[in-house]
């Protein structure tokens, strides 16, 4: 905020609400990760140690999670005060995330609260039907707003969620050059990054088209790419990915956060017609090009610029031809046993070192999974 020369007015909206209030598929007892698979929760919460790290918060230590927060937020609701409830904020987080306190114990609620100078009996408040009342209102003003999860940032006419998309807030405020910060320094050397991809996913449209930039960027490390056209359906399958109804609030952010990203990496994107993508054609092609890179992009803009559905075989080989490819070749290889089978394999290698959907990345042939096109940082 004092980056950005903005004020801010926090607000504390229990999870529970949300979850309710859009349906989510965990419900309003449950947790993000019960519907995640085995191999997303793992990538998940390695993310979140880098994350930590990254912002130089120390390693987090809950003595059990989740917690019942409820008093805790009706405290903090209930504080007239905007600068003592930031404080306390970051009083409780700290309690809760560094120190392993329990945040039912209305003794350390009490302690923190004079320690922040706010006389308040804290049984009788977050008992009274003033603070129930006051966060019923947080979670109705942000389901209105279409949160579905926290930390949630409402900024003029638009919903941003995630510590992740705060540089997304920032340059909403007019800083242009905000961006994601990145994890560590290059070193003057040859390195090696394995792509994994799929055409049916926006996201990883998004990662291909950065691509060579993110390359540039990082000289005079020199980066050879690795591509592996990988079946996500497939993956999905073999891993065990819920496959749940998405809020529709959060499929319409999402759809927002795609375009957010696209002008991000000055590009565009259009929501396909035919979707979702049947990509095995597609894929088995890739393979069948020695995952030309060129033919990678040119299938991704044709997906997802010209609105082109490449999963009909006889559009596919107009793509091809189009892009100056020998489109007849290329479709007669895709259907030999042996890129059928590299496909297969490719994507039991994926399944094999814990992917849980694409784009994923690895480097230097390290075990560690990292997920998303908003982690090439």
């Amino acid at each position: 905020c004092r980056r950005a020369s903005s004020n801010y007015t926090l607000l504390i909206i229990p999870l529970a609400g949300l979850y309710s209030g859009t349906s989510a598929p965990q419900g309003k007892a449950g947790s993000a990760t019960d519907v995640m698979s085995g191999a997303k929760q793992s990538i998940v919460m390695q993310d979140l140690e880098r994350l930590a790290q990254r912002h130089g918060v120390p390693p987090l230590a809950p003595s059990s999670h989740p917690q019942k927060t409820l008093y805790a937020m009706r405290l903090l609701a209930a504080c007239p005060d905007m600068s003592v409830r930031s404080q306390l904020t970051h009083s409780l987080y700290k309690a809760y995330w560094r120190e392993g306190a329990e945040l039912t114990n209305l003794r350390l609620l009490q302690k923190l609260t004079h320690s922040h100078n706010w006389k308040v009996d804290v049984a009788d408040l977050v008992q009274s039907s003033e603070a129930s009342e006051l966060l019923r209102s947080n979670t109705d003003d942000a389901l209105r707003h279409g949160a579905f999860g926290v930390p949630s940032f409402w900024v003029g006419d638009r919903l941003f969620w995630g510590v992740d998309r705060m540089f997304l807030v920032e340059r909403y405020f007019g800083n242009r050059t905000a961006a994601p910060l990145r994890l560590a320094s290059p070193r003057p050397s040859v390195g090696k990054m394995t792509f994994y991809l799929d055409y049916s996913s926006p996201w990883s449209y998004l990662a291909a088209m950065q691509l060579d930039k993110f390359v540039r960027s990082i000289q005079p490390m020199k980066i050879n790419v690795e591509y592996v056209p990988t079946h996500q359906g497939a993956l999905f399958r073999e891993i065990g990915t819920p496959m749940g109804t998405m809020p529709e609030v959060k499929n319409q952010y999402l759809r927002n956060d795609l375009q957010d990203w696209a002008s991000y990496h000055g590009t565009t994107l259009q929501w396909p017609s035919t979707f979702p993508i049947r990509t095995v054609q597609p894929l088995r092609v890739t393979i069948a090009s020695n995952n030309d890179p060129k033919l990678v992009e040119h299938l991704y803009k044709a997906a997802w610029q010209d609105n082109k559905n490449i999963g009909d075989e006889k559009v596919l080989r107009e793509v091809l031809v189009h892009g100056g490819f020998e489109g007849d070749r290329l479709m007669e290889a895709a259907n030999t046993a042996s890129v059928k089978e590299e496909l297969r394999l490719n994507t039991k290698r994926a399944v094999d070192n814990g992917l849980c959907g694409v784009p994923s990345f690895q480097v230097n042939d390290d075990k560690v999974v990292i997920w998303g096109q908003d982690r090439l940082n």
